[in-house]
């Protein structure tokens, strides 16, 4: 068998989980060798560093779409506010009405 999924499997066997209220988890897992508090802080961390990547990677698609978003109103922003100040200019409308 090949050893790292037999190590796998024991550690399947010696691992637990529990919710200890609404905010918190407490993972525990049992050891021969006193190796119990390393492993459970190695596989708390690897869940941490999994939830930032993925926030991480959620905020970069969100701040890609806003650019996107953006970079397509400029133009017609730009375009209005000619034809204001060329309405402000031309005394077709008063400046006022925009205050």
């Amino acid at each position: 068998m090949d050893p790292e999924l037999k190590a796998l499997r024991q550690l399947k066997r010696r691992i637990g989980v529990k919710r200890s209220d609404k905010a918190y988890w407490s993972i525990y897992v049992t050891t021969k060798q006193g190796k119990s508090v390393r492993v459970a802080d190695a596989i708390a961390q690897a869940y941490l560093d999994d939830q930032t990547n993925a926030r991480a990677t959620a905020s970069g698609r969100a701040s890609d779409a806003l650019t996107a978003g953006s970079t397509r109103c400029v133009p017609a922003c730009r375009r209005r506010d000619s034809a204001v100040q060329y309405k402000e200019q031309h005394k077709i409308i008063a400046p006022a009405a925009y205050s």
